[in-house]
């Protein structure tokens, strides 16, 4: 397979793990009261053996803290998805949480682009009128 493109197999198995691990996070997250959290993708390695579980927090400072304390008690997690998941699966794979910071850099952006000025209207003025 070419590249970094995922097989039908791997995006199954991905949207399989995402749609199980949902409520195993949002049980989690009790333990961050205020916090709310969401799987917005999942990549599976092609063997299957390894997973990546992207997540994204409200308020987007937490995002960092709940990937740590996620991957801290990640065995937790693995355990309980093994039960959901271990008639489709011969081995259960290892899990990684990561912070997606797609919507942390979308909001950079708009800030950057925000504090840029349009050009001045040729002409010179900034009032627009003319004499």
């Amino acid at each position: 397979m070419a590249g970094n493109q995922e097989s039908t197999r791997q995006k199954k198995f991905a949207r399989m793990i995402q749609k199980e691990i949902s409520p195993l996070l949002n049980r989690f997250m009790t333990r961050f009261p205020g916090v709310l959290a969401s799987v917005p993708f999942v990549r599976v390695s092609p063997d299957l053996m390894n997973i990546r579980i992207y997540i994204t927090t409200f308020p987007d400072e937490k995002m960092q803290e709940v990937s740590d304390a996620l991957n801290e008690h990640g065995w937790e997690l693995r355990k309980e998805l093994a039960a959901l998941i271990r008639h489709g699966v011969r081995k259960i794979p290892e899990i990684r949480f990561y912070p997606d910071d797609t919507v942390v850099y979308a909001k950079k952006m708009d800030e950057i682009f925000s504090r840029i000025k349009p050009p001045l209207p040729e002409g010179g003025s900034e009032g627009g009128e003319e004499e």
